[in-house]
């Protein structure tokens, strides 16, 4: 559900990597339209819907008053560390209210 949103917000520093990967797949070739790092989210964001997964954080039950207790916890979490960019509280938030 997240994974798209984070690959937007990574874009600034991952860009490149995103194209390495798309160069990898057929779906490089099919999106040329787009951003590199536009083409990977909306592949993902394909991906999860149809496997039938919810998109966004409202329809899986979040409510929107949680989203700073959410992301206190994601910026404590080790997965972090291994983010491109610099993973942060504001930075959860950011990611949170795009999937929101």
């Amino acid at each position: 559900m997240l994974l798209p949103s984070v690959v937007r917000w990574n874009e600034s520093v991952a860009a490149d990597q995103y194209a390495m990967f798309l160069n990898w797949s057929s779906v490089g070739t099919k999106r040329n339209e787009l951003s590199p790092t536009e083409a990977l989210a909306q592949r993902l964001e394909e991906l999860a819907d149809a496997g039938g997964l919810r998109t966004n954080l409202r329809t899986a039950g979040v409510k929107e008053t949680d989203l700073n207790a959410l992301a206190s916890e994601a910026a404590d979490q080790w997965t972090g560390t291994f983010n491109p960019r610099p993973f942060n509280k504001e930075g959860a938030i950011e990611v949170y209210q795009c999937v929101y």
